[in-house]
């Protein structure tokens, strides 16, 4: 075999240096990024309030949590979550969802789904070890989550989330706690998404758990950088195209929070807020709808112990 013969010229010494300094430029970028966590703080005036996104589920192997999760809970005085600790274990919300998520009017999911739609939704199920027959008289909200549980299960994702593993620590510490929003209206939020587009909500998340295996690995990494624009892109944009959907699960209740932040910006207290990490990011997210507020936002260093780099 020949080789063709090298004819370009050799680089110049500028040439090399534009180059090398190119290459500083983004390993620094990098580093730097590296350096980033899931949490913000939050402030305007004296007053300020810690902010953390979070996974609801998590492997084993993603812990111990980044450390800026731990200077923001040593530091805080009270925590607030999506749901108050209270109602999140009150055994009776359990009961609520079986409820809430049935239908009792006779219906099921062959009667509400197009035939195109069932079929996808069967298949899922047999894939997931859910038979059809077992989803049968569940609302599409419903059986949808319980296929997600299952799938990511299946995935090693069987962990308490940052969310239970700190409201079982305030719980020990005797931190006070408080929601954003009832355990009522997220188990009505839940059981009946998707109601009046069910086949739509249906192929989104079918093609949303088909993609699971493949962008577990990114969004866990995105996740503990707190790289919000490569969230947005795994995550926001597809759901974006469901308008519904997401002004449901993440645009409406993100404009509703706001309330409860103004009031963490006016008293003396340090709070930890906890939620879903994709209400934080985008245009809509709560990072922007703060410093539309004339908040400073600032993401803390990956260990804010140490000199950032």
């Amino acid at each position: 075999m020949t080789y063709p013969v090298n004819t370009a010229k050799p680089m110049n010494r500028r040439t090399l240096l534009t180059v090398g300094f190119c290459l500083f430029i983004h390993l620094l970028a990098t580093k730097l990024l590296l350096a980033q966590s899931p949490v913000w703080e939050v402030s305007r005036g004296e007053h300020r309030f810690y902010l953390g996104g979070t996974c609801h589920l998590l492997r084993a192997t993603d812990y111990p949590l980044p450390q800026a999760f731990e200077q923001a809970y040593k530091e805080a005085d009270r925590l607030a979550f999506e749901v108050s600790p209270e109602e999140l274990h009150d055994p009776t919300a359990a009961a609520s969802i079986m409820q809430e998520g049935v239908y009792t009017n006779g219906s099921s999911l062959r009667d509400v789904l197009s035939p195109e739609a069932y079929a996808a939704l069967a298949k899922q199920g047999e894939k997931s070890n859910l038979p059809i027959a077992m989803l049968e008289r569940f609302k599409p909200g419903l059986a949808i989550m319980m296929l997600t549980m299952q799938e990511l299960a299946m995935k090693g994702l069987n962990e308490e989330g940052v969310d239970l593993y700190f409201s079982n620590r305030a719980t020990k510490d005797g931190k006070p706690t408080e929601g954003l929003e009832t355990s009522a209206f997220q188990i009505d939020l839940l059981c009946n998404m998707g109601a009046g587009y069910e086949n739509e909500f249906v192929r989104y998340s079918l093609d949303d758990l088909g993609k699971i295996q493949e962008m577990i690995d990114p969004l866990l990494d995105a996740w503990k950088i707190g790289n919000t624009t490569h969230l947005e892109e795994l995550f926001l944009k597809d759901l974006q195209r469901y308008t519904k959907l997401y002004n449901d699960m993440l645009v409406a209740r993100n404009h509703r929070w706001l309330e409860h932040f103004e009031r963490f910006l006016e008293t003396k207290e340090t709070e930890l807020v906890l939620v879903g990490f994709g209400h934080l990011v985008g245009e809509d997210g709560l990072i922007h709808l703060l410093r539309q507020r004339d908040c400073i936002v600032e993401c803390l260093p990956a260990d804010p112990t140490k000199d950032s780099p």
